[in-house]
């Protein structure tokens, strides 16, 4: 289970979003992606293995917010591999790993897994009501966000 207090976790976390940082500021220029080594790809990969797992948890934990944020993270990393991959074998190979990965760690096993298990809930003993995770990912299209609530302007910092 992955852990917000272990220190290893932050480091994970901070190097992601190090890692972030850079695809941004190489995606916001005309830079040819291709021109760059193939250890940059392999950072953006890595990086998109880490938030995947770093996805699961906040999903675990049921935090609706973070969710979105990291789920849109790894999205970009996904373009900005999909962009590689159209025209090198690497690009192609990295890509499909994610995805494999994201569909393992987050697809419909875990959509099971969350339906067969029941909290409950400490003060009143009901059963939690558990949000799904399709739910929480398509959360921000039918929420309004109002005052005190985040709102998405710039990548996050995962530190």
């Amino acid at each position: 289970m992955w852990s917000s207090t272990c220190p290893s976790a932050k480091r994970l976390e901070g190097a992601a979003g190090t890692i972030m940082e850079s695809i941004y500021r190489i995606s916001s220029t005309s830079f040819d992606i291709l021109l760059l080594d193939h250890y940059s790809s392999f950072c953006w990969f890595m990086a998109g293995m880490a938030l995947v797992r770093i996805l699961k948890s906040k999903i675990d934990a049921g935090a609706h917010i973070e969710v979105i944020k990291v789920n849109s993270e790894i999205e970009v990393i996904k373009h900005i591999l999909l962009r590689l991959s159209e025209r090198t074998i690497i690009g192609r190979r990295q890509i499909k790993l994610l995805n494999e990965h994201f569909d393992n760690e987050i697809g419909i096993q875990s959509f099971q897994s969350q339906a067969n298990t029941t909290e409950l809930d400490p003060i009143s003993g009901r059963p939690k009501k558990r949000t799904k995770v399709s739910e929480m990912l398509n959360i921000a299209q039918g929420t309004k966000i109002g005052p005190g609530m985040a709102t998405f302007d710039g990548p996050i910092r995962l530190r």
